[in-house]
């Protein structure tokens, strides 16, 4: 899906659309389906997400659910079992 280069683009221009379209598609991917993403031990899925997001949409909305979510994912994990 490319870079998107904001500077260059005016507002509502077919790339500002191409973001807002794939911002949509992956917050509900994200919401709807979010085991995708907390797959261990690497969650590799998420953190291709966070890179992804990071780059492209830095301080979006998207951002902040996605870390959110993996906050309260992080804090509801099982613990592991003590070993004896």
């Amino acid at each position: 899906y490319g870079c998107f280069f904001p500077e260059t683009e005016e507002d509502d221009g077919p790339r500002e659309q191409e973001k807002m379209a794939i911002s949509s598609i992956l917050g509900t991917w994200l919401d709807h389906y979010p085991e995708d993403f907390f797959q261990p031990p690497d969650f590799i899925s998420l953190h291709m997400l966070w890179a992804y997001i990071g780059v492209h949409m830095p301080g979006s909305e998207l951002q902040r659910r996605d870390r959110l979510l993996y906050s309260s994912r992080r804090n509801h994990e099982p613990n592991e079992p003590e070993s004896l």
